[in-house]
This record gives structure tokens, C-alpha cells and sequence, in this order.
């Protein structure tokens, strides 16, 4: 155990606990990312499948085995890869996964067959309805908290505000209702809090005002 996460061992399982994000490397050299809160089970060794239970978001980038299908189990649904790389995210409503490269299987538990994702295709679980659904030429920032990328195309502002305050676990509110709707391209790569902010001021020429958990935009105009 150490301060990023608790690790215990019973009958050769291991698990993670992620309290912040962490990177996990397996033992056929396939790397886990864990967001916060997510927790990852594994064997110390494989053996004829590669089995991940996973709670939480991680993303994965698997090394290619034709032999032994990589199997990422979630309470609620099974992907199966042979090699590639991709985000799964189990939320309290519904499960995503979004892939990078490869190809993947998605398949909720009970079913008898799953739907096949390729690059930039985003599959979507809703566990209420048991609808599955598939989305093609995604431009989706499921994995920025992994790249610390975030791209925003034609966005309008408000929703651009919620996604940040997402990533950033900050507050963002808007005063000026009019400007909610103005819709930009933005992209922030690697930028801390303050730095969004500040890029936010600087486009929008909005005046920034410090609440208790982030901050407040007033005026501004529509670029």
C-alpha cells in the first residue's frame, strides 16, 4: 500500500484501487490507465484469456495476441480485443467505450451477441433500457483525462464550460445568459486550471470572479 493506491492479493488476483490516476502495467506488458475511483482486478500471470474486471474508467492499450483474447469485464458488460487501444467508462446510467485503434467486441451481459467497434467508433450501454447503441466519426474528449487533451469543434460555450468543470473539478458558471448559446473551436492541450481560464478571459473577454470551488465568467462577448 502506498498514497496513490491500496494493493492486496487473494487466491493470484490483484487489486487496485485507484484514489487518483494511475498507470498499471500488466504482465503481458498491456498498460491500464485508471482514472480516480476506479478500481482494476487481475491475475499475477494469464492463462488461456486475458481477464481485467473493471470498475470505474480506464483506458487500455493492449498488446496484440491472436492466441489470447484480452476480456475486460465491467458488472455489467464484457469487451474483447486482441490488440488495441481504448477507453471504457461504467457510470452509474450507462457504459461507453471508445476506441483509438484496433477493433473491439462489446457485449452486455445477457446478450448473445455485441456490436464490433473500429477506430473512432464509440459504443454506448444504457443499463435501464438495455439499449446499445454504436456512433461513428467520433470527436469525443471520453479520454481526456488519460491525454489531457481537450477538443471542443463547433461547441457552444455552455457546453464547453461543463466540460471542463468535469475534467478540472472546478466550478464553472456562467452569468451572461446570452453567450451560453455562442458556439467556437477551442482546443486545450496539457493546460492547468488557471490556464483555461485565463484562454477563456483572453477569447471570450470575459471577466473572472473566484468562487469557493472555482470560478464565476460575467459579460463577455460572442468572438
Amino acid at each position: 500500500m502506498n498514497q496513490y493506491f491500496n494493493q492486496s492479493t487473494a487466491e493470484n488476483w490483484i487489486l487496485v484501487e485507484a484514489s487518483e490516476r494511475k498507470e498499471v502495467q500488466l504482465s503481458d506488458d498491456s498498460k491500464v490507465w485508471l482514472n480516480k475511483g476506479a478500481t482494476l482486478e487481475y491475475t499475477v500471470e494469464f492463462g488461456d484469456k486475458r481477464l481485467v474486471k473493471l470498475t470505474g474508467e480506464g483506458f487500455f492499450d493492449v498488446t496484440k495476441n491472436k492466441e489470447k483474447p484480452f476480456v475486460v469485464e465491467t458488472p455489467n458488460l464484457e469487451v474483447t480485443v486482441l490488440g488495441t487501444s481504448f477507453n471504457v467508462h461504467d457510470k452509474s446510467d450507462e457504459i461507453s467505450v471508445l476506441v483509438r485503434t484496433g477493433k473491439v467486441n462489446m457485449r452486455p451481459k445477457g446478450f448473445d451477441n455485441g456490436i464490433d467497434l473500429v477506430k473512432n467508433q464509440k459504443g454506448i450501454f444504457k443499463k435501464e433500457s438495455d439499449d446499445l447503441d454504436r456512433i461513428s466519426d467520433v470527436k469525443s474528449n471520453d479520454d481526456a483525462w488519460k491525454s489531457g487533451r481537450l477538443e471542443f469543434d463547433n461547441q457552444t460555450v455552455l457546453n464547453i464550460s461543463k466540460a471542463l468543470s468535469e475534467h478540472y473539478e472546478q466550478t464553472i458558471s456562467i452569468e451572461n445568459e446570452a453567450i451560453k448559446s455562442c458556439k467556437h473551436t477551442i482546443t486545450f492541450n496539457q493546460k492547468s486550471f488557471d490556464e483555461v481560464i485565463e484562454m477563456l478571459k483572453i477569447t471570450f473577454e470575459f471577466e473572472v470572479e473566484k468562487s469557493a470551488n472555482g470560478v464565476i465568467l460575467k459579460n463577455g462577448i460572442c468572438p
